[in-house]
């Protein structure tokens, strides 16, 4: 605690002194390796909250204008990937920041969603963290999803070609490739990137139209095999875990089944790497969200189920408001996860 309470007060006093402006102008200005060591300053100091918000807050035109260049800049040298994390960071600390790249007139983050297929690590990063975090607020996913379709991004990142041609469904084959377009290539191969997809992915489903249109884009069979693409022996940091060859035909068969199936917990050895257990989790969780019944009817809330000092003996009609948000929250991966589904053999509903 005593460290922490040390370290906001660096950040502010690096604010207070105007060394974050100072930085934000180097790296819009500088060169080469001045924009290097600004932007690594920027890095360090963003992940205190005080300090995104002394940054936004002080210098949200700055700010602004670093996001739009980091989203501009191409080239074979990339000098910018280095604000990937300071974007994850303040998008995540600041409500300021996350309105100003949700702002239409800005189209910030229309330009930054094609960077989710960028090269360098660190720009990818940052890409997916600030749509996790513009993704949690419910009331935008119409913005998100129907003007820029971001889902429709996440899963061409989540998906990967040779997934898709060997699909022994010819039907949903067919379908994928119509909803996903030509613009899948290699799945998204960093497990932390991955992770903030997947939780960008977790955040749409908190209403039940955009669970719909997942559901239409084939959503539940790209979760399906990027979840088995970081399953034990193939995460590959898990170098010294069976290969493909040597693991059995059902693990190699398996297919994602939701976490309320009714069976024990049992903790695999693939729990012993974070990553693939996080993943798995949380594919888990998309899998309950992808695989419910949204029946409009039977999903109606009734007027018994609210806190009435005296409830009605029978069930009254549903109260006025959006048919389409779930009662489901978004959850991401920060949070507590459920129980972590099982593996199963046998065949599961698609998308």
């Amino acid at each position: 605690e005593r460290g922490e309470r040390e370290m906001d007060e660096a950040a502010s006093r690096i604010a207070a002194s105007g060394g974050l402006g100072a930085a934000a102008s180097a790296a819009l200005a500088g060169d080469a390796e001045t924009r290097s060591r600004a932007l690594m300053l920027l890095q360090n100091a963003t992940t205190r909250a005080v300090a995104c918000e002394a940054l936004v807050g002080a210098e949200g035109d700055a700010w602004l204008s670093l996001a739009r260049r980091f989203a501009s800049a191409v080239g074979e040298v990339d000098t910018w990937a280095g604000f990937g994390p300071s974007l994850g960071n303040v998008t995540a600390h600041s409500v300021a920041a996350r309105t100003l790249v949700l702002r239409k007139s800005s189209a910030v983050l229309a330009a930054l969603l094609p960077h989710l297929a960028a090269t360098e690590r660190e720009r990818r990063l940052g890409v997916a963290l600030s749509l996790k975090h513009c993704a949690v607020d419910s009331s935008h996913h119409y913005y998100l999803d129907d003007e820029l379709e971001a889902p429709l991004s996440v899963l061409r990142a989540l998906a990967d070609d040779r997934d898709l041609d060997s699909l022994d469904d010819d039907h949903e084959r067919r379908r994928l490739r119509a909803a996903l377009g030509d613009a899948v290539g290699p799945r998204e191969p960093d497990p932390d990137v991955t992770l903030a997809l997947l939780d960008a992915l977790l955040c749409f489903c908190a209403t039940r139209r955009s669970r719909r249109r997942l559901r239409a884009r084939g959503a539940y069979l790209v979760v399906r095999d990027a979840d088995l693409a970081f399953a034990r022996g193939n995460d590959p940091r898990d170098d010294d875990r069976p290969s493909d060859d040597d693991r059995s035909a059902d693990e190699c068969a398996a297919v994602l089944v939701t976490s309320d199936g009714g069976q024990p917990e049992q903790l695999d050895s693939d729990e012993s790497s974070p990553h693939s257990a996080r993943i798995s989790r949380v594919c888990a969780d998309l899998a309950d969200m992808l695989l419910r019944d949204d029946d409009p009817v039977r999903d109606a809330p009734r007027v018994d189920n609210f806190s009435y000092a005296t409830p009605p003996a029978t069930p009254g009609p549903s109260p006025a408001g959006d048919p389409g948000r779930a009662s489901a929250s978004c959850k991401t991966s920060d949070q507590p996860a459920t129980r972590r589904g099982s593996r199963s053999s046998s065949s599961a509903p698609g998308g």
